[in-house]
């Protein structure tokens, strides 16, 4: 992430979609996420910083809320890569529902 902000794209077999996480300028209370989640300025979701139970280490899970990717909302956590020494590089896992 660079300046808070990380761009990617989510692709699938039907889906090549290019994304925008940023920060939430506009997070007033703790119950609002910390980030938005957007593709071609229309939000297809949120993140929330989370801390990992064993590792301590922090992450920024998602929820998407876009039909295209599922009927219904979809997990994921974005966490970098371990062996990437920079911190360029992340990786969106899906968390599943069931």
């Amino acid at each position: 992430m660079q300046d808070g902000c990380c761009l990617g794209s989510i692709r699938t077999i039907s889906i090549c979609a290019d994304v925008e996480i940023t920060p939430n300028a506009n997070k007033t209370t703790g119950a609002l996420p910390d980030y938005r989640v957007l593709t071609q300025g229309i939000e297809i979701g949120a993140g929330w910083t989370k801390k990992g139970e064993s590792s301590h280490k922090e992450y920024v899970g998602l929820a998407f809320a876009a039909s295209e990717l599922c009927p219904r909302n979809l997990y994921a956590n974005l966490s970098g890569f371990v062996q990437q020494a920079d911190g360029n590089l992340h990786s969106l896992i899906c968390v599943p529902n069931d």
